[in-house]
């Protein structure tokens, strides 16, 4: 008789071991009382006094930057009056030394010194800046560049708009305050000043907000959107800025600009005569009679 080899029986298992999922249990209870927790401080947080504090921060953020324009523009008008009165200063030590030599003037030169003897009317433009940069201190920003350690995409969507609003908010806010503050500093002055805020303009980053022409945003500010070698950080009270150009042939030829938004500032300084300056003038001989009386000055003038 054959002997016929063994069966296995259809009922029999083999037996592996494997790991079992039992962790899930705990760590979806973890993210459970993670979210409860969460939930219990989202529900008490005091956004008023958060709101409050951020606000503070921003305040002085404006207020600094205000004070910086103040004082450019302060020094640009100092120092144009300080030059002009060196002049005058010289002016009138050779002034001194016509009348000793008893020299007789012409009509028009006794006219051209009169004006030189006064301030002439004097346009100024300055650009001042507000750089993505600049907002890396507030506590706001930080909070933005906090959210994107989440790695999430919406996260990171959000933040972008975030940060372009902010940006927005911050340069309406310097530009309203720093219409008000030129305003209250040519009331203040002893000569008469004009000013003029243009609306801020954005650049870099920030170009798509700039005044749309049917539909579609202008492509060039003034002085370009992309860099034009390598980056570095910028700051509003820099006096010297980058130099940048514009997207050309449908190609980006360098890095994209920063956000950044400029805020031109033209302001002019009118022209004014003192009293003083006519009775020297009275001392000068011309060959012409009441020529001081009854010249036209060569520079139309404000009287102090």
């Amino acid at each position: 008789m054959e002997d016929t080899p063994p069966t296995q029986s259809s009922s029999s298992t083999v037996a592996i071991r494997m790991p079992t999922p039992d962790w899930t249990q705990n760590a979806v209870n973890e993210v459970k009382a993670q979210l409860k927790t969460q939930g219990n401080i989202l529900g008490n947080i005091d956004t008023i006094r958060i709101r409050k504090s951020l606000n503070r921060n921003e305040d002085d953020f404006v207020q600094a930057v205000i004070n910086h324009c103040l004082s450019t523009v302060d020094r640009k008008l100092h120092n144009y009056i300080e030059t002009h009165q060196k002049k005058i200063s010289t002016l009138l030590t050779s002034i001194k030394d016509i009348v000793s030599l008893e020299v007789n003037l012409s009509k028009l030169q006794k006219d051209k010194m009169m004006a030189e003897l006064c301030l002439a009317e004097k346009p100024f433009e300055l650009d001042f800046y507000i750089y993505e940069t600049d907002l890396q201190a507030l506590d706001e920003w930080k909070k933005f560049g906090a959210m994107l350690k989440s790695k999430s995409d919406i996260i990171s969507d959000v933040v972008t708009e975030q940060s372009d609003l902010y940006m927005l908010r911050i340069s309406k806010r310097v530009h309203s305050e720093l219409e008000s503050a030129l305003q209250t500093y040519a009331v203040k002055s002893q000569v008469k000043l004009s000013f003029k805020v243009h609306s801020p303009e954005y650049l870099g980053a920030m170009r798509e907000y700039r005044p749309k022409a049917l539909g579609m945003f202008l492509p060039n500010g003034t002085e370009g959107d992309y860099m034009v070698s390598g980056g570095r950080k910028e700051a509003y009270n820099e006096d010297v800025t980058n130099v940048y150009r514009f997207k050309k042939d449908k190609k980006v030829h360098t890095s994209l600009r920063q956000r950044t938004t400029k805020l031109k500032v033209h302001f002019q300084m009118e022209a004014f005569e003192l009293p003083e300056a006519k009775e020297v003038m009275q001392h000068v001989k011309c060959s012409e009679k009441d020529v001081v009386k009854n010249a036209k000055p060569v520079v139309k003038m404000q009287n102090l």
